[in-house]
């Protein structure tokens, strides 16, 4: 019986039976994978507390003859307790973590995607005004992770990036835009650069992005997810 350590952050938990329980993990050495766990009970709170979503946690786990792994240890890393001190948190770090659910294919061996939630998570309070800039962020990195962000605005049709777009999933110049398309500045289009290439959370919350533009990054991955499929 071979055994893994697996450093995962928990997206969600299945209740099964009386004190068991199914937890679907990212980790940083397998990306998406379920775990099944077994004895839980008051007794062991330790255990217990593994089974909140955004738990990050060390699991020791070996393959059964199912799809689930089962878990043999857990230990603690952090429990982002201070995630559950607002519900503005709470809720962001959850829809992050639907982010990864809905994005992401089982298995699919991804450590810097583990290091990016683990580290958006820990900055959720910082962010405390400005939780809307932060998800937009983290939106917009995903994108770049699976290499479907658009690195210059330019038309679909002449190429030219005089004046953008967008509209299903692609952009478009004056000339050639859609009738449904959405117009974005030069200027707009600059702070979406940087949201998704900045490595300093510092720089991402001074940017004057507006909640017009919010809204549009969050059209944006919404319309490139649904259109690749991802």
């Amino acid at each position: 019986m071979k055994e893994e350590k697996l450093r995962a952050i928990v997206l969600k938990h299945v209740p099964y039976k009386d004190s068991q329980a199914i937890l679907t993990v990212l980790s940083e050495e397998r990306g998406l994978v379920t775990i099944f766990l077994k004895g839980l009970s008051k007794k062991n709170p330790t255990l217990i507390a593994t089974t909140n979503p955004l738990c990050e946690a060390e699991f020791l786990c070996y393959e059964s003859n199912s799809q689930l792994l089962k878990c043999k240890e857990v230990s603690i890393i952090n429990p982002h307790y201070f995630l559950r001190e607002k519900y503005s948190y709470l809720s962001l770090g959850l829809t992050l973590a639907k982010t990864i659910l809905e994005t992401q294919f089982p298995e699919k061996n991804s450590p810097a995607l583990y290091f990016l939630l683990s580290c958006y998570l820990k900055k959720i309070p910082y962010f405390e005004d400005k939780l809307k800039m932060l998800h937009s962020s983290f939106l917009l990195k995903i994108l770049k992770h699976e290499g479907l962000i658009h690195h210059k605005a330019r038309c679909l049709v002449c190429g030219t990036d005089d004046k953008a777009y967008f509209s299903a999933s692609d952009f478009f110049c004056e000339k050639h835009k859609p009738l449904d398309s959405i117009s974005i500045s030069n200027s707009d289009w600059l702070i979406i650069q940087a949201l998704t290439h900045s490595v300093s959370f510092n720089e991402i919350k001074s940017l004057p992005a507006s909640s017009e533009l919010l809204l549009f990054i969050e059209h944006y991955f919404q319309t490139i997810i649904r259109t690749t499929a991802l």
